[in-house]
């Protein structure tokens, strides 16, 4: 057992470390960037606070910024992590397997997941694969005839509570996967002692609970509370849609939100606390509710689209096709239980699909969620059935040496597919930084005054960083003279140093400040100038100026 777990580990931290040398290791969104820049201290103090993770893993993180500060921590605890998921993944993959098949299986997983986890970092991600390799690990430990392992155990917990630390919508949404991998577990060890191994479960679920509690209390009872009340409201309206200024309008007006509100929160700008702040958002929030007719249900023009998206998806979509081969894959083995379980797996995958088609989100964020649970879990039980009889002395000439060619291909493809299809793995040009970015947002650090900064992002992926691997303790204070009008701008970090510079309202301070300036393009120009004369003009106007170099929007009135 030592001996397949160290060829395991070892092939598996070959090609990882092949991926971080050779591949070009970037973050999928800059929700990622924008938390490696906080953690790192860009936004000065609360570095900790990193809004779309628990509070704990913030800390953590921190931690380890004291600790290590020449060194990108973020980046490094996501890459590192997720190699020791895939390990514990493979492990339990390999767990009725011989040292040959355990390898052949180790690498199909690995350049399976390489890319997703070795090259482009998504936190989303990363907590389904820690909550789902757990889980499956928890299940190989349960079911073994020998006691339960401490250390394998406690490993396990802990990359379950970390998985539900990174990202607590990837965990909710993984959890009827999970369930149901239990359940069925369960009923498995039913006529066994080893049932009552599941009480085990008790200490992951308590250190959950904990964790959520630390995290409400940081963000619910404190200065963060009316930052993280406004934000869970502003994401119905500009991620989900559920609100909308059209249906109810005269409601609206009636509690003082106006077309101009909805529309600066369409284009992300709403770094005004004199208008969204908890009370208005509140009254929003009650119109909304009100007018807002999207109560899931049965809905058949929702669940045509679904059956489109979910069917087109087999095509181009790798786990999606890898899913459709297993769940084949089981009706030909033909054991019942197999077969309810992988039916179990796609129709939740299905509902799941449904869920986000009737809300209303974006796919390319959290679709990858719903297949990489049904794909890894249905995988595992029909690698775990097939392995039952692979190592069996009186079946393992002929259908061990079936298997062999199947996986062997297998993996050769795998291996052709990587070299070839260079976009996924290699070649990442629309993550890019770009010199001319870093240089461009270094003019407005060098540059004399304060800038608010309609977004961020269009100085990179990386939020003006100059390195994926840079971002450590030197981008300490990296935000001193910018605020953002949206992102987390109105949260505590975000207005820190604005309002260390006198700053209390960003909107109202671009025509009231002389030193202050706004950076943007026309549409958000006009679209702000428009708001800010509802709301405090008439008379408010804007001209172009240049800063230092740096080509800003100067407020004034007439």
């Amino acid at each position: 057992m030592k001996k397949k777990t160290l060829y395991i580990a070892c092939i598996s931290l070959l090609i990882w470390a092949l991926c971080v040398c050779f591949g070009y290791v970037s973050y999928d969104v800059n929700d990622d960037a924008g938390m490696n820049m906080a953690a790192a201290g860009a936004y000065g103090i609360f570095s900790q606070y990193l809004v779309y993770t628990n509070i704990v893993l913030g800390y953590m993180i921190k931690f380890f910024y004291f600790i290590f500060p020449g060194i990108n921590c973020y980046l490094w605890f996501y890459l590192i992590t997720d190699l020791f998921a895939v390990i514990m993944l493979t492990l339990a993959f390999s767990d009725k397997l011989s040292i040959k098949h355990s390898v052949i299986i180790t690498v199909f997983l690995n350049f399976l997941l390489a890319g997703e986890f070795y090259i482009h970092i998504h936190y989303s991600k990363s907590a389904v694969l820690y909550v789902v390799a757990a889980s499956i690990y928890m299940i190989m430990l349960f079911r073994r005839d020998e006691k339960v392992d401490k250390i394998s155990f406690s490993l396990a917990s802990l990359m379950l509570v970390l998985g539900f630390c990174v990202r607590i919508q990837s965990f909710e949404s993984v959890l009827p996967f999970v369930f149901v991998l239990f359940v069925f577990g369960a009923w498995a060890l039913r006529k066994t002692d080893k049932l009552m191994r599941y009480r085990l479960l008790l200490i992951p679920f308590a250190a959950c609970v904990l964790c959520f509690a630390i995290n409400y209390h940081a963000y619910y009872m404190t200065q963060w509370r009316d930052f993280k009340v406004s934000d869970d409201i502003l994401i119905k309206v500009r991620d989900f849609g559920m609100y909308d200024y059209s249906n109810g309008s005269e409601d609206y007006e009636a509690e003082g939100i106006t077309a101009a509100d909805f529309d600066m929160i369409h284009h992300w700008m709403f770094n005004d606390p004199e208008t969204f702040n908890e009370a208005n958002l509140r009254k929003l929030e009650s119109v909304g509710e009100k007018h807002n007719n999207s109560g899931l249900g049965l809905n058949m023009s929702v669940l045509k689209s679904t059956v489109k998206e979910f069917v087109s998806r087999f095509g181009n979509r790798t786990l999606a096709g890898l899913l459709m081969v297993i769940v084949l894959l089981s009706l030909a083995i033909g054991d019942r239980w197999l077969i309810a379980q992988n039916i179990i797996y796609a129709a939740l995958s299905f509902a799941e699909y449904y869920y986000l088609i009737f809300k209303g989100r974006f796919f390319w964020r959290v679709e990858i969620i719903i297949w990489l649970s049904a794909v890894l879990i249905s995988g595992f039980i029909v690698v775990d059935h097939l392995s039952s009889k692979i190592e069996k002395k009186d079946n393992i000439t002929e259908l061990s040496k079936r298997f062999e060619k199947i996986a062997v291909c297998a993996v050769l493809l795998f291996l052709i597919a990587t070299v070839f299809i260079k976009s996924e793995v290699m070649d990442n040009s629309k993550f890019t930084n770009g010199d001319s970015k870093y240089e461009d947002f270094l003019n407005i650090r060098e540059a004399k005054g304060h800038f608010v900064i309609y977004n961020i992002a269009d100085y990179g992926m990386l939020l003006g960083a100059k390195d994926i691997f840079d971002i450590d303790r030197k981008y300490a204070d990296y935000y001193a003279n910018i605020t953002e009008m949206g992102g987390n701008g109105n949260s505590p970090s975000g207005l820190y140093f604005a309002g260390k510079a006198g700053i209390s309202n960003p909107a109202k301070a671009l025509f009231e400040n002389e030193n202050v300036f706004f950076v943007s393009d026309d549409e958000a120009k006009d679209t702000l100038m428009g708001y800010l004369n509802e709301k405090y003009g008439p008379g408010i106007d804007a001209r172009s100026v240049e800063v230092d170099g740096v080509a800003a929007w100067k407020f004034y009135t007439n």
